[in-house]
């Protein structure tokens, strides 16, 4: 799953509230959108030359350095990256909603961090304030105007003031599984988003997860995720990667959407479930996610 998210490292994580949204009339609605600019190489430079700063100083998903044991810091190292370019990449998307209009499936969006050093840590000191050098890159898919705009030397100022409550930590992590494959504008599995970590069956249980409601597919997939999530999957990635926040799952439903068959054959469902902390699962959150399964020979 590292390579995975390596992959698809660039994406949301922080969550815009609704509260206090007034509703708007169909006319409101066309003012405002007459009113965003067009996304060019232009009005890009314009954006990014006045927005060279971007802040963070709030609660996140890290423990204090003196806090982990050897074991978390060595699984701390392969995850900080990925999930600082998710909550960058997010704090870029809310300002591109309010200044430009778009299409998801017209542009691509990129965010690099340049301190490799930074990320080869084991860890980061709560209240200390990280500054990291990025550079962005879009680029339109437009056959007939294709454009590349690159911004360097960028600068995401990074500060956790402490890591989230047990409750918000499990349902922000749960949300940064069902989004990290997709980047700001453009979905990069198929047509479809999916929870981040995939599921391997063999192929000759293909029309088990064709079945309506199959309850093979709910408890292979329940086993399958509690394996990857409780650290006992041989995978090295960030799912378990502090020992007092294993997660379990419990799949509730089935619903088929649809099967992909390429070099592998890939198999897309619907679930609602819920999370929760293996040593305390008083501490939960429900959701509904679509997943893939890749099916192969070789299980």
């Amino acid at each position: 799953m590292k390579k995975l998210l390596s992959f698809f490292s660039v994406l949301s994580l922080v969550t815009i509230s609704t509260a206090n949204i007034v509703a708007c009339s169909s006319s409101e609605n066309s003012s405002v959108t007459q009113n965003k600019q067009k996304i060019t190489p232009e009005n890009l430079d314009k954006f990014f030359s006045s927005h060279m700063t971007w802040d963070f100083k709030d609660q996140f998903f890290f423990k204090d350095i003196n806090e982990q044991t050897k074991d978390e810091s060595i699984k701390f190292y392969g995850s900080i990256e990925s999930m600082l370019v998710y909550l960058l990449s997010n704090m870029i998307e809310q300002e591109f909603n309010i200044m430009f209009n778009y299409k998801k499936s017209v542009f691509f969006f990129l965010a690099n961090f340049d301190n490799s050093g930074f990320f080869d840590s084991y860890g980061i000191s709560i209240d200390e304030l990280y500054k990291l050098s990025f550079s962005v890159i879009v680029s339109s898919k437009n056959n007939q105007n294709e454009w590349i705009y690159k911004k360097n030397n960028l600068v995401f100022n990074f500060q956790e003031t402490n890591i989230y409550s047990k409750k918000d930590w499990l349902k922000e992590f749960i949300i940064f599984c069902m989004n990290i494959k997709t980047i700001m504008w453009v979905n990069k599995t198929s047509n479809i988003q999916v929870f981040d970590v995939p599921i391997d069956d063999s192929n000759s249980k293909i029309n088990e997860y064709k079945k309506e409601n199959s309850k093979y597919a709910i408890n292979y997939a329940t086993e399958n995720l509690n394996l990857s999530f409780s650290g006992n999957k041989n995978i090295n990635d960030l799912s378990s990667f502090y020992e007092d926040y294993k997660i379990l799952f419990k799949i509730k439903n089935y619903k088929y959407i649809y099967e992909e068959s390429e070099d592998t054959n890939i198999i897309y469902f619907n679930s609602d479930f819920i999370a929760y902390f293996e040593n305390n699962s008083n501490v939960s959150f429900s959701t509904n996610s679509n997943f893939a399964v890749f099916l192969n020979d070789e299980i």
